[in-house]
């Protein structure tokens, strides 16, 4: 009976396949061709499509652009083909054309790319299990790998640079050899995959669609910037001299990648460990010199996956293999950050000298840049128990260096052996972990408590990336070979390593509403990084009072649920796209509510006088039209009508917001150059509220707008976790994208407690993290226009006010 179930559901699920699929065949204009592969989409369907998803809505279709916002190892195959098609439809409608003008050859790409998902999807499990291993033999083999060599090679690939535009042009040139393979490999060859990026992306989601992660794997040999393409654990010498000396003599250091500045894995600390390969350091460590393996997880798992599967095993394969390389050394030593330090401390028990992880994740469920959507919490509570496990049982020494962050700060705190060292420091057992216990005086370059068996050491660095602000601050070598090395040896080292001009200090993303300087603090914040957190000193109140940001919150939710249920009378599904003048969905559940101007001018025009001399002349103009017009309109715009309580208190939120943002934006406006100054704030703030629903996915990577003076200012209603799913942003994205520079972290979620407040420029990449909690996340917002500048992202729409 269970084969007889087996066999109908699959009969149930092939014949609505089939007859898309013929449409498609049969189609021969565009729009025909793209509601047909609409139909194929929703056929392979889970839920991402819509039965009233329809060429409109595609258009208007947010979609990952850029090769950087592509994951190959968790994109679903509705979205890479949802992408495609949105591309199309969206390009002819803003270039003011129909559908049927859009350019034919992409268009038949995209219906090939479906054609041949589908068609992937009818196969039998042992046909994709041989088209499958076919792959994996092309990807791993010698001729793939000298492909490979030779189209990274006009890409200067291997000199470390990590620049967001050179790593888009390595990871072009590796689609371009995945495409050959498509081309290569008969039995995919014959599914009429198309030899382009899209059709690699289609074929890698067509496989994890079906339950395995194998095509990701096998092209996951290729996809790194290392020279090297194959194995993901490889053995170097870093002193070729001694590569015949006994390895019982030698040791070994095993460098873990982190995620890469631009989510491409590359081989890491080669340069460091060879400063490290003198005389002197084989004499100190015994007569042999430095092995380095360099260990590569393409598949942003945290070495949690088989990297010859792609399945998840918890570690087990890189516990094996680790066993087996380090067996031979006498002295071993394991090296990493981020990503790269949370598998220095999982793997632990390997090391025999020390475990070196620069700013490591112990729960990653409280960190951003973990987005697999198959990386669950229990997954994650199971290596936060083996870490803890490994570091409290491990031989070696353990060191741990962070710089500023608070994110990376608290991550310590899930460390067990950590927080035992805090409490020792605060007065022995019993005591509990002090507030702060790596205090910053403002003048050492860091500071570190602990023995020889467990140090910490916090760095005078800003962001997360703490090896690379070591490296401009020219103490990276002497910082980690000292971990590595006796301490006389590694300052001999150090001494003899050339120390680069440090450039100045990057202003903190988090600044304190105190004092007079803060203003001035924050909109350095916002020039060089694109975005800060403001908030009020730990004994005073907060920004926004917390009775204001919960009664917004219950208004909030009870405003959305009213205009959900006047959508619904108009047969409209909240999963649904739509966007009325009241309400948008934004994407997967998120939803924003625009709240009108005129709400914003009755809390904001009370709380200085028109007459404060130090406003800038736009910010006077401003009050001065904003109470013009309540004066005039009163409350006019029954669109945006609220009940009065719940007006109240966005009034009084929009109040207390909007004295601090004033204040940060005037201050932008006079550290701007004279010759390109803004005039003021030229226009009235927009404001809304956007709620995450639980279950709410998560954005594809996005910029507001493409034009400068336009700032968003965030007051999440509740504190954002992990959980609930805060705003992930790309730092320094708003001067040029993906380019953040030193040790500026490339990706930050910034954790906002409730009445804090979160700005950042509207060309700085972000998107919203997913809600895993069983409540909503909602999030008011004021967007502030600075000189000429003006926000398209509310066009014209129809209203709810008539049911």
């Amino acid at each position: 009976s269970c084969v007889l179930f087996v066999a109908t559901v699959a009969l149930v699920t092939r014949g609505p396949l089939l007859h898309r699929l013929s449409l498609l065949d049969r189609a021969a204009e565009t729009a025909p061709i793209v509601e047909a592969a609409l139909g194929v989409c929703h056929a392979l369907g889970d839920g991402a499509v819509s039965h009233t998803c329809s060429l409109d809505v595609l258009s208007r279709r947010q979609c990952s652009r850029g090769l950087l916002d592509h994951d190959l190892f968790d994109d679903s195959l509705q979205d890479v083909l949802l992408d495609a098609l949105a591309q199309v439809a969206g390009g002819a409608r803003a270039s003011g054309l129909s559908i049927d003008d859009a350019p034919s050859s992409r268009v038949l790409e995209v219906a090939a790319a479906t054609t041949a998902s589908a068609r992937f999807a009818l196969l039998s499990t042992s046909e994709r299990a041989a088209a499958l291993e076919a792959l994996e033999a092309a990807a791993t083999s010698r001729a793939c790998s000298d492909a490979r060599s030779a189209a990274l090679s006009s890409e200067e690939a291997f000199d470390g640079a990590a620049s967001a535009s050179h790593d888009e042009c390595i990871i072009a040139a590796l689609y371009s050899v995945a495409a050959e393979l498509l081309a290569a490999v008969p039995r995919l060859a014959r599914l009429g995959f198309p030899a382009s990026e899209l059709g690699v992306r289609c074929l890698v989601a067509s496989a994890r669609r079906a339950g395995s992660q194998r095509a990701a794997a096998s092209l996951g040999h290729l996809w790194h910037a290392g020279d090297t393409g194959a194995a993901p654990l490889t053995l170097l010498s870093v002193d070729a001299a001694s590569t015949g000396s006994d390895q019982g003599s030698r040791t070994l250091v095993v460098a873990f990648s982190s995620l890469g500045w631009n989510g491409l894995v590359r081989p890491e600390w080669g340069g460091t460990l060879r400063a490290g390969s003198g005389a002197e350091t084989k004499v100190a460590i015994g007569g042999g010199g430095i092995d380095v393996a360099h260990a590569l997880d393409v598949s942003r798992s945290w070495f949690l996956t088989d990297p010859k599967s792609g399945e998840y095993d918890d570690g087990a394969w890189w516990d094996t293999s680790l066993a087996a390389l380090c067996a031979p050394y006498g002295r071993v030593c394991l090296l990493g950050e981020s990503m790269g330090g949370t598998a220095a401390l999982r793997f632990a028990r390997h090391a025999t000298h020390s475990v070196i992880a620069l700013a490591p994740q112990v729960d990653l469920r409280d960190f951003g840049c973990c987005t697999r959507s198959d990386f669950d919490d229990a997954r994650k509570a199971r290596l936060r128990l083996a870490i803890a496990r490994a570091t409290a049982q491990t031989q070696a020494r353990v060191v741990l260096h962070v710089g500023r962050d608070p994110d990376d700060l608290y991550q310590l705190r899930h460390l067990p052996v950590v927080v035992e060292l805090f409490c020792s420091q605060n007065g022995g057992a019993g005591a509990e972990a002090p507030e702060d216990p790596l205090p910053r005086d403002g003048m050492s370059a860091s500071h570190a408590v602990g023995s020889r068996r467990l140090r910490v050491v916090k760095h005078d660095i800003e962001g997360h990336a703490v090896g690379q602000g070591l490296k401009e601050h020219g103490s990276l070598s002497a910082v980690i070979l000292a971990d590595i090395l006796p301490a006389t040896t590694a300052t001999a080292v150090a001494s003899r390593a050339p120390r680069p001009q440090l450039p100045p200090p990057l202003p903190s993303m988090r600044v304190e509403v105190a004092g007079s300087g803060w203003a001035a603090a924050a909109a350095e914040s916002l020039d060089v990084h694109g975005l800060v957190v403001l908030s009020s000193p730990p004994s005073a109140p907060p920004l926004v009072g917390l009775e204001l940001c919960a009664a917004c919150c219950a208004a909030s939710e009870d405003r959305l649920e009213e205009l959900l249920g006047r959508i619904a009378r108009r047969g409209v599904d909240r999963s649904d796209e739509f966007r009325f003048l009241e309400l948008t969905h934004r994407e997967g559940l998120r939803f924003d509510m625009p709240l009108g101007c005129g709400v914003v001018a009755a809390g904001s025009v009370t709380h200085s006088s028109p007459d404060d001399a130090d406003a800038p002349s736009g910010i006077r103009a401003l009050e001065g039209r904003a109470t013009a017009a309540v004066a005039r309109e009163g409350r006019a715009e029954a669109a945006f009508d609220l009940e009065a309580g719940a007006e109240a208190a966005f009034a009084g939120l929009h109040q207390a917001a909007s004295a601090i943002a004033r204040e940060a934006l005037a201050a932008v406006v006079r550290r701007a150059p004279a010759e390109c100054r803004f005039s003021g704030i030229s226009q009235p703030p927009m404001a809304g509220c956007v709620i995450s629903l639980p279950s709410a996915s998560a954005q594809v990577w996005h910029s507001d707008g493409a034009e400068p003076g336009l700032y968003n200012v965030f007051v999440p209603l509740v504190s954002l976790t992990m959980a609930n799913g805060p705003t992930e942003l790309r730092p320094a994205t708003h001067r040029h994208e993906g380019t953040a520079r030193g040790h500026v972290a490339p990706r930050m979620a910034p954790l906002v407690r409730a009445g804090e407040l979160l700005l950042f420029d509207y060309r700085v990449r972000h998107r919203g993290l997913a809600n895993d909690c069983k409540e909503p996340r909602p999030v008011a917002y004021l967007t502030y226009a600075v000189g000429e500048a003006r926000d398209a992202n509310f066009p014209d729409a129809c209203t709810l006010a008539y049911d």
